[in-house]
């Protein structure tokens, strides 16, 4: 197996780093094949580190964002959910924030599945790529739990309040055709141009924008997306999210929860081989 190049480093499952200093892109790669890349606590704690690097380090001019082995992030890993108390909300709010809040050019490259959390937060990406065969989901009601990562505002405003009923309080899964009819992503990627993910992208340039973006003044960019995000008043946001994963608190704090994922989980077992929230 190729080795990765000295300047990424890989720790909690996710290789991060900027692979080629000329060009200044910031990898992040979700790297759980084994769970289809469903993030546990210490992951997601590495990946808001990786954000906050490459948001102060001036030689970073983008991020990209992806998963590893066809699978960009099967959610969160609810057999370790069920083994663990609840992570204060305030806690997952300021997790959340970083991508919310990230200012720089942000790429993200869907293969496979995105579900949960994360299928909320990539609403916030600048340029958002699934391939051909991957969708996002937010099995939210299935599991008892609440939405969450500001899905609550993203989601009618990208794709309409009628669309956003269906995902949100039905479970759908949004395809890759339906994502970009809609307007939740930017493109699709075909087979025949897709880059290769292992050990990490190389092709860059396969990323549609990506070098366009890397041409443009780093600055001007920031104070472009700064001006959007204000535009979506970040007080709201934060107090909103807040709303939210309260509300998400009370649901895995119940006492009833771990007892109600259990058959959620046994559920998912009985079918093929599914998405974990």
């Amino acid at each position: 197996m190729e080795s990765l190049p000295p300047s990424l480093k890989q720790s909690n499952n996710v290789i991060y780093g900027v692979a080629d200093p000329e060009r200044g892109v910031y990898h992040i790669k979700l790297n759980r094949p084994e769970k289809n890349n469903a993030l546990t606590k210490e992951m997601s704690e590495q990946i808001v580190a990786c954000l906050h690097e490459a948001a102060t380090d001036e030689s970073v001019k983008a991020l990209l964002m992806y998963g590893t082995n066809g699978q960009f992030c099967a959610g969160n890993d609810v057999e370790m959910i069920l083994k663990s108390d609840p992570v204060p909300f305030e806690k997952i709010s300021e997790q959340m924030f970083a991508i919310v809040n990230f200012p720089k050019p942000f790429f993200i490259y869907v293969e496979g599945c995105v579900v949960g959390n994360l299928a909320c937060l990539i609403a916030f990406g600048d340029f958002v790529y699934y391939s051909e065969e991957a969708f996002s989901m937010t099995p939210f009601m299935s599991a008892n739990l609440s939405i969450e990562g500001l899905s609550s505002i993203m989601y009618p405003k990208l794709v309409g309040r009628r669309k956003a009923s269906e995902l949100l309080l039905l479970d759908q899964r949004l395809y890759a055709k339906d994502a970009l009819k809609y307007g939740f992503i930017n493109g699709i990627i075909t087979n025949n141009q897709r880059p290769k993910t292992e050990p990490y992208i190389k092709d860059i340039d396969k990323i549609p924008n990506l070098q366009k973006v890397l041409q443009t003044n780093l600055k001007t960019f920031m104070n472009a997306k700064r001006l959007m995000l204000e535009g979506l008043d970040p007080q709201f946001l934060k107090t909103h999210n807040l709303r939210e994963q309260k509300t998400f608190f009370d649901a895995v704090s119940h006492p009833d929860f771990k007892k109600k994922m259990q058959i959620y989980i046994k559920n998912l077992q009985k079918k093929q081989p599914q998405p974990k929230l």
